[in-house]
């Protein structure tokens, strides 16, 4: 009871010179609320993984397309490899921009969480 009453009284006396007035404050009072975590979320993963990637992935598909109906099927099938390539570097990017944003997300929220 002696070390408790002597521990209290330490502290309010440490307390009252740092100009707390006897009250230890929080440095936080509490974490972000789950929805405004969702919104800077949403907003960090679609400016980091967004429909740049997508539109990135389709001029290099077109590109290695075009290149390649150039080499298979000579200046006729330039046209056709580049359709066929930008067709299927859209598909490529949208798939691993669907997996790059849920892993954005997902950082982002539990940064919110822990720090905001």
């Amino acid at each position: 009871m002696k070390f408790l009453k002597k521990s209290l009284a330490l502290a309010l006396a440490a307390s009252l010179c740092i100009g707390t007035s006897g009250v230890i404050l929080p440095l936080k009072a509490e974490a972000a609320s789950k929805r405004t975590c969702q919104a800077y979320a949403k907003r960090k993963a679609n400016k980091r993984a967004g429909v740049r990637q997508v539109v990135g992935s389709a001029v290099v598909g077109a590109g290695v397309g075009a290149i390649a109906g150039a080499i298979i099927g000579g200046r006729r099938s330039v046209a056709r490899g580049a359709v066929l390539g930008g067709v299927a570097g859209t598909t490529v990017g949208a798939i691993s921009t669907n997996s790059n944003w849920r892993r954005q997300y997902e950082n982002a929220y539990a940064y919110c969480r822990q720090n905001l």
